[in-house]
């Protein structure tokens, strides 16, 4: 009997620790996305819209405008070339994260 509530101790204080590394981690990929979303802001700023989304925009990103939907970054490079705004700054700072347990999808 004491060797298994001595386990169960072990394992107690396993998976806790465990959990605190896992919320340790999902700290830093919050961080992550904050700075990225800063640093895409800041990109908007400073060399555009469209420069900011090709820069970070996957092959395969898809975007919603209005009812319609823009995949693919070609696609998406076509729909800032058939816009005009140069005239609009885009600035914002990502008021919250939320970062699944995975670490493997965030929004802001």
């Amino acid at each position: 009997m004491k060797y298994i509530i001595i386990s169960i101790l072990i394992l107690i204080n396993i998976v806790s620790c465990k959990s605190e590394k896992s919320k340790n981690m999902i700290e830093e990929y919050k961080a992550e996305v904050i700075e990225i979303e800063r640093s895409f802001a800041r990109l908007a700023k400073e060399k555009g819209i469209k420069t900011a989304f090709l820069t970070y925009a996957s092959d395969d990103a898809v975007l919603l405008r209005g009812e319609k939907i823009i995949e693919g970054k070609d696609a998406i490079s076509d729909y800032f070339d058939d816009q005009t705004i140069s005239e609009i700054n885009l600035e914002w700072e990502p008021d919250f994260v939320s970062v699944s347990s995975s670490g493997d999808l965030a929004y802001t």
